[in-house]
């Protein structure tokens, strides 16, 4: 305690003397005027009243002593590698969920520990990963792009720093470092420097377990209406026995569910039964539902694609509401083939039909659902003013949901004004030919290149009606024009999931009256237009990421591969991928042409968590078709950066400790009493005991209640 007398010492000691004799004859005067407790009293309150003014004389102080804000900095260095992409367990946040919410306490961001430390002191904000880099709002999108971790690397490039004086550092880390760690070098150059390492641990003990499971084999192959057996191994590498339930999943869609019993350290073969109605690739998944304590979230599943390939046999049915020879002749080209079964159903009069096949009713089906039962639907148009409207939806879904193969013949505006989008031709124009038209064959996309067509000669009959299409829709393309005019004979469109083919005549039977060669050119067009539409839609969206899992250090590609309704490479195309994370959340990613490979559109993305992750594609093109399809794919850690992903508390605790700073874990952040260097400068702060005014009115107080004291006694 010091003092500061108001005039000097001398003065100031004189006025206490005389201040004190002024008191002490009052006392001496008060005897036998008052009361023995009266006096008591005021003697208290007059003796207080003299101190507080001698205390107002002397204006005593004490010095307070910081360290200088204005000459020193405090750096938090905040751990931005993809090991804080890590989960503990399960249920919990990853590590860099953790961290942001640490540093920014978006409940509170006023009342957060950093604001608090930037109240008090300056306070520099840096990120590292293998090097130091500044933290700033987008830092945090660059996580899983981080492939090496240099602790040591990072602390020494903030000892090198030009500038001020470091006075502390806050680390906030899960400890992990791939780079290398010199643990005595580090600390020796901290506690020369005499900066002490604070250090936050972000991270928990992850539990020594994890279940796994596997797909034996990746591409798989089957046959569309045939059983394909599916095998998968699921391991569990905790050190005790697990229930779980293994599922598999078709897309969104779940096939079958197992329940699975393993004991400690075991491997369990499943096998599951897929059976596909129809060809394509198939995006297949089969995942666990593992324990809370799972380590590993990224092994509770895994993928695999099914090629199913088309079947041995086609179902095919003929619809019409009148007989003529052009279902003669097809039923005796295509019956007697192994590879197709020949159906029909021909409305005779309103109550009369014509069935031939298996199950096939003597009436209009009473489900729409009744035509996914076959794989090629050939159509008279006729017939649509008269099928009932649900029988019309279930054409239409037939094609675009069920991806079978649509035949249509006949003039085609009822054919346009009851299936629309589907018809691939925008106009026709019925002619009727004085002599016999030569028809010529593109054999893309129907028959295979080496199959050798020259044999078939092909016309339109002479003096018989044929629609021809004098104008296409913007997706189709011509697959039969005529040779010595203008008109296509055969228009290919792809629509939904699916095909569908506008034919211009039906009288085509004239080629296996002409002689034997028509006969055999008769039969090879209708086997191979019909095993074209039968072996469903070709994937118009190939993605190349699907069905694998991908390292979440790296950027994943979400590049497709875009057919038109044409079949040809689709560049003006609008595609957005809409991606769902393992928590069930969204973003709309566009994708864009490539400048260099037709139909080839990209984009990437950098996953932020492990786990499965579902995109959906939307492809919408110029003329208003919109196709959409949907994958699976997993993130996980495979290697490097995200190998070894386990906290290293008992390094950080002695890291604090050697450097002479404080450790607390992120759960620990209530408070902000930070380790800071003992030789930063020092600012002196001098604390008065009288100049406030609280000293002031206490001290009025008192010689107020003495007054009036004496007042009520009757004295001066």
């Amino acid at each position: 305690m010091n003092v500061s007398p108001l005039f000097g010492n001398t003065n100031t000691w004189l006025l206490i003397a005389l201040i004190a004799v002024i008191v002490v004859i009052s006392l001496i005067g008060l005897r036998g005027k008052v009361t023995d407790k009266t006096r008591t009293l005021l003697v208290t309150l007059k003796i207080a009243g003299a101190l507080g003014i001698c205390l107002l004389l002397l204006k005593p102080y004490w010095v307070k002593e910081k360290a200088d804000p204005a000459a020193f900095k405090v750096v938090v260095l905040a751990d931005l590698s993809a090991s804080m992409l890590t989960k503990d367990s399960k249920e919990t946040p990853t590590r860099i969920e953790t961290l942001r919410k640490a540093m920014e306490n978006p409940e509170s961001p006023k009342d957060s520990w950093l604001q608090d430390l930037r109240d008090n002191w300056r306070v520099e904000t840096l990120a590292f990963a293998e090097n130091v880099f500044p933290l700033a709002s987008g830092s945090w999108d660059t996580v899983s792009q981080q492939t090496q971790t240099g602790i040591e690397n990072a602390l020494n490039q903030i000892l090198q720093q030009n500038g001020d004086p470091i006075g502390g550092v806050v680390l906030l880390t899960d400890g992990k470092d791939n780079a290398g760690i010199d643990v005595s070098g580090m600390v020796g150059r901290y506690k020369e420097a005499g900066i002490p390492i604070n250090v936050v641990g972000i991270g928990d003990h992850r539990p020594e377990g994890d279940l796994e499971v596997q797909f034996d084999d990746h591409e798989i192959e089957g046959v569309a209406r045939e059983e394909t057996q599916i095998h998968a191994t699921v391991t569990n590498h905790f050190n005790h026995p697990v229930q779980t339930t293994a599922t598999l999943l078709d897309g969104n869609q779940v096939l079958a569910r197992k329940p699975v019993e393993l004991e400690r350290k075991e491997s369990q073969k499943l096998t599951f039964t897929y059976l596909r109605e129809t060809a394509g690739a198939r995006n297949l998944r089969i995942s666990l539902d593992s324990p809370s304590t799972d380590s590993n979230p990224s092994t509770d599943s895994d993928f695999a694609v099914a090629m199913i390939e088309a079947p041995e046999e086609f179902r095919f049915l003929y619809l019409s509401d009148r007989m003529n020879l052009n279902h003669r002749f097809l039923k005796n080209v295509l019956a007697p083939e192994e590879r197709v079964q020949f159906h029909s159903l021909i409305q005779l009069a309103e109550d009369k039909f014509l069935p031939f096949g298996e199950d096939i009713p003597s009436k209009w089906p009473e489900k729409p659902e009744f035509f996914n039962r076959f794989d090629v639907l050939m159509v008279d148009t006729h017939l649509l003013q008269n099928l009932p409207e649900p029988l019309v939806q279930g054409v239409i879904d037939f094609v675009s949901l069920r991806g079978g193969g649509l035949l249509l013949f006949g003039p085609s505006e009822a054919a346009r004004e009851k299936l629309g989008p589907l018809l691939p031709v925008a106009q026709t124009s019925t002619e009727i030919p004085r002599e016999n038209r030569q028809i010529e064959i593109d054999p893309d996309p129907i028959f295979p290149a080496d199959q050798d067509l020259d044999h078939m000669k092909l016309f339109l009959p002479a003096k018989l009606p044929a629609n021809l299409a004098t104008q296409l829709k913007i997706a189709a393309r011509e697959a039969a024009s005529l040779r010595t005019s203008a008109g296509s004979a055969l228009a290919l469109q792809a629509y939904g999931a699916g095909k569908c083919a506008y034919w211009a005549t039906e009288h085509d039977w004239r080629w296996a009256m002409k002689d034997e060669e028509g006969s055999e050119a008769h039969k090879t067009f209708w086997y191979g237009l019909v095993s074209w539409l039968g072996t469903g839609g070709e994937d118009r969206i190939r993605v190349e990421s699907a069905n694998q899992v991908h390292d979440i250090s790296k950027a994943i590609d979400l590049d497709l591969e875009l057919l038109g309704a044409d079949y040809a490479p689709s560049d003006d195309a609008l595609v957005e991928a809409i991606l769902e994370d393992p928590q069930g959340k969204t973003q709309r990613i566009q994708l864009f042409p490539s400048s260099n490979q037709p139909g080839h559109y990209k984009a990437a993305f950098s996953a932020a968590e492990t786990g499965d992750y579902k995109v959906k594609y939307r492809c919408s093109f110029p003329d208003s078709e919109a196709i959409e399809h949907e994958v699976f794919f997993g993130v996980g850690s495979q290697g490097g950066e995200t190998q070894d992903v386990s906290f290293e508390e008992g390094f950080l605790q002695d890291l604090a400790r050697l450097t002479g700073g404080k450790y607390r874990h992120y759960s620990k952040m209530n408070t902000t009493d930070w380790q800071l260097s003992n030789t930063l400068p020092k600012a002196q702060t001098r604390i008065s005991l009288t100049d406030n005014l609280l000293f002031l009115c206490l001290l009025a107080g008192l010689i107020g209640s003495e007054w009036i004291f004496r007042r009520q006694s009757g004295l001066r």
